[in-house]
């Protein structure tokens, strides 16, 4: 998984922060992982209006033989049950940003 920290102002995305997590493999059956990871950040001052993006890249690879390989990333603020295979795991994202307020 990798992950990108983007500052954008309407018109460009500025990097602020990535990382590559470490591989996650699995040799069961809907074997859940959570991820968690420090990213360090460049310093940006926000306008109003500038939005602070996330993107998430997943990779999977399944070995011949093993069948169809699936990944999921889950996002419910709500942390409700998504009533899928994955049923009564934790279904939320959380992110933790740092900031200074000029007073």
């Amino acid at each position: 998984m990798e992950v990108d920290i983007i500052h954008y102002d309407g018109s460009t995305e500025t990097s602020l922060g990535t990382k590559q997590s470490p591989d996650i493999s699995n040799t069961g059956t809907n074997a859940f992982k959570v991820a968690v990871m420090e990213i360090p950040l460049t310093q940006k001052t926000f306008k109003n209006g500038d939005t602070l993006r996330l993107n998430v890249r997943l990779n999977i690879s399944a070995t011949a033989g093993s069948g169809l390989g699936q990944v999921g990333l889950f996002h419910d603020p709500l942390n409700a049950d998504d009533g899928s295979t994955w049923t009564g795991e934790r279904t939320r994202a959380e992110i933790r940003v740092p900031y200074k307020i000029d007073l």
